[in-house]
């Protein structure tokens, strides 16, 4: 993907890595080139059950592995 933003431009929505209790979750956006990045903390919680539940274990396998049966 990283040739594709950088040619026609767009949007990178992400984890920023940093994992804050409550309020104090923040978003970081900059901008490279014709990239801009939108960098979410998130809450302990929202990182177990979200990243490394439903996103991790469904949505990857599921838009990674099963491609062909996509098409």
């Amino acid at each position: 993907l990283n040739d594709a933003l950088a040619t026609c431009g767009g949007i990178w929505l992400g984890w920023s890595s940093k994992t804050v209790k409550g309020a104090t979750a923040q978003s970081h956006l900059m901008e490279q080139g014709k990239v801009a990045y939108a960098l979410l903390d998130l809450t302990p919680e929202d990182y177990a059950e979200y990243y490394n539940g439903f996103a991790n274990r469904i949505l990857w396998p599921l838009f990674h592995y099963r491609l062909a049966d996509l098409i």
